[in-house]
């Protein structure tokens, strides 16, 4: 009886999925970020780009390093948004740090 018992809690695990397996999410996240600024480096979509920061925090630290090391103030609207992000008190990174 405790052979079966083992053999199912066996089959049971062997058939869950492992975190890192189920969720390519997981896997995302331990690419170097020395490798996603790379790669991030080839994408000219500031659309595509903001789509890829919300993949995970890492990818997410790389990109909006990426979109505000030149911002694009293509219109007064974007250099007025620009000003009041970086005139807010608490902010998600250090947007000003990042402009070059």
């Amino acid at each position: 009886m405790s052979s079966e018992k083992l053999f199912s809690e066996q089959t049971i695990k062997q058939a869950q999925p492992s975190p890192s397996t189920s969720n390519p999410l997981a896997k995302a996240a331990t690419i170097p970020s020395e490798l996603i600024l790379q790669i991030f480096k080839y994408v000219t979509s500031t659309t595509d780009l903001k789509s890829c920061i919300l993949v995970c925090k890492s990818w997410c630290r790389c990109g909006v390093e990426l979109l505000w090391h030149k911002p694009v103030l293509n219109v007064n609207a974007s250099f007025f948004k620009l000003l009041w992000t970086l005139s807010r008190p608490t902010q998600t990174f250090q947007y000003s740090l990042l402009i070059r």
